[in-house]
């Protein structure tokens, strides 16, 4: 029973928070995910169905966008391009300094920090490296043994405020 958190189709161990981009099985996480409804945005996290995901050879996952996402709102981030990644100065542990950073395919990206205070980059790799220059590290890349721990989480008032902020930066999201 030990090999079922092991995905069948790229042999990536999903207990030891391993995972393939690409594969579809494994679905851009490992035991946990980020809601894939609002691409994080609402601070949820999903966990895996272990027999489903891999019975189905497609990521399966247990959990509820805490902004009600929708399938239709999912297709509307999707068509933008939108990426959010969830940063933490991680040099700050145990305190939780927070900023949040957003994507789109035509380059931009905006972060959200920790003083509700919005940057504007013309790349990403602008804001990247402003983030990395003041410690910063992405919240997927920080490893707590497979999982985040429920303790690590965006603060609810900052989601609030990274959501505003994606529908003044990008209007065609509104409901």
């Amino acid at each position: 029973m030990e090999n079922i958190a092991i995905c069948l189709a790229c042999n990536a161990n999903w207990r030891d928070g391993r995972y393939s981009d690409g594969c579809d099985t494994c679905g851009g996480g490992a035991m946990e995910r980020p809601c894939p409804l609002c691409l994080g945005l609402c601070g949820t996290y999903w966990s895996r169905a272990l027999l489903d995901s891999n019975d189905a050879g497609l990521a399966h996952w247990h959990g509820d966008c805490a902004f009600g996402g929708s399938r239709e709102g999912m297709i509307r981030y999707a068509e933008a391009g939108l990426r959010v990644i969830w940063w933490l100065d991680d040099s700050a542990l145990p305190e939780q300094i927070w900023a949040c950073l957003i994507t789109a395919n035509d380059g931009r990206a905006h972060i959200l920090d920790a003083g509700d205070h919005t940057h504007a980059f013309a790349q990403y790799a602008e804001a990247h490296a402003w983030l990395r220059e003041d410690e910063y590290d992405a919240l997927t890349n920080l490893r707590f043994d497979g999982q985040i721990p429920r303790d690590i989480r965006p603060p609810e008032v900052m989601v609030e405020q990274a959501v505003k902020l994606l529908r003044k930066i990008w209007p065609a999201l509104n409901p």
